[in-house]
């Protein structure tokens, strides 16, 4: 979920991995022994339901210029 999450916020994701990553969540939540399978997954659910045409838009973004994906993310390229 990690990697996923991280090429999202830079843009180099791809749509179709949105709804992948809903799915990994929904499998997680409900299904571990430990509370931290749903604490990871909520999150995840909370974003992708709320703010999914975000998500939409950054790698819309990147997808037209790939060059600038994620620059507001990265350190080196705003010093």
């Amino acid at each position: 979920m990690w990697r996923v999450m991280t090429r999202m916020v830079e843009g180099r994701a791809e749509k179709r991995e949105i709804d992948m990553l809903f799915d990994v969540t929904k499998q997680i939540e409900g299904h571990t022994i430990c509370a931290l399978g749903d604490a990871a997954a909520w999150p995840i659910q909370g974003l992708i339901k709320h703010f999914r045409h975000e998500i939409e838009d950054r790698i819309d973004q990147y997808s037209a210029n790939p060059d600038k994906a994620g620059s507001m993310y990265n350190v080196e390229a705003a010093e």
